[in-house]
């Protein structure tokens, strides 16, 4: 009796479940955290982009939904680093394949679902890239937090986070005197906008 019960209640749960597979597309303004002002001039962020593939396991009941994804990311950054006395403009562009898990708390309203959510992401930087005057090269695997929320309507979800990252960007590949490389803890950080359809 016990077993048909518990069964029952498995099979109970399984059936209100509902996934769905959807694409996602946004606007990511990202910038370098860990840095002294006076390292720098300029920190500004610049308008990039991410898109990429997800999958949403919804458990209506408690509210609650487990949403995985796959991205390309592209993040721009304009530095104005000041390094030994020398002054140079650059836009630091990053790609980068992003993998963040959702866990998002929400609402459901029958055609509306507001929700906050909380994202661990692991991050792997394509390529290796040179920057800083050409004295730091990107650091190949990242991790970090995001904290957000968003909305469902119909087949859309409408989102925006906070995201840093836990671990510098870059290492330094010049030996500086007394240990000083005072842009190996710049770490990214900054403001994503997505839209992500489900089919």
């Amino acid at each position: 009796m016990k077993r048909a019960l518990l069964i029952l209640a498995f099979l109970g749960i399984t059936l209100s479940l509902s996934a769905q597979l959807g694409v996602k597309v946004g606007a990511t303004y990202n910038r370098f955290g860990g840095v002294s002002d006076v390292d720098y001039l300029s920190n500004k962020s610049r308008t990039g982009f991410q898109a990429g593939i997800l999958y949403k396991l919804h458990l209506p009941l408690l509210g609650l939904a487990i949403q995985p994804e796959i991205l390309y990311q592209q993040s721009k950054t304009d530095y104005t680093p000041v390094q030994g006395g020398v002054i140079e403009n650059e836009r630091i562009t990053q790609k980068s394949l992003l993998v963040p898990l959702h866990f998002q708390f929400g609402l459901d309203l029958v055609m509306l679902r507001p929700f906050i959510q909380i994202s661990p992401y692991l991050k792997y930087m394509l390529g290796k890239r040179e920057f800083f005057s050409n004295s730091y090269t990107t650091n190949r695997l990242n991790y970090g937090l995001a904290l957000g929320g968003g909305i469902d309507i119909w087949r859309f979800q409408f989102s925006a986070s906070y995201y840093w990252d836990f671990k510098s960007a870059c290492h330094s590949i010049v030996n500086y005197s007394a240990g000083n490389t005072p842009f190996s803890q710049a770490k990214n950080k900054g403001v994503q906008l997505a839209l992500a359809y489900f089919f």
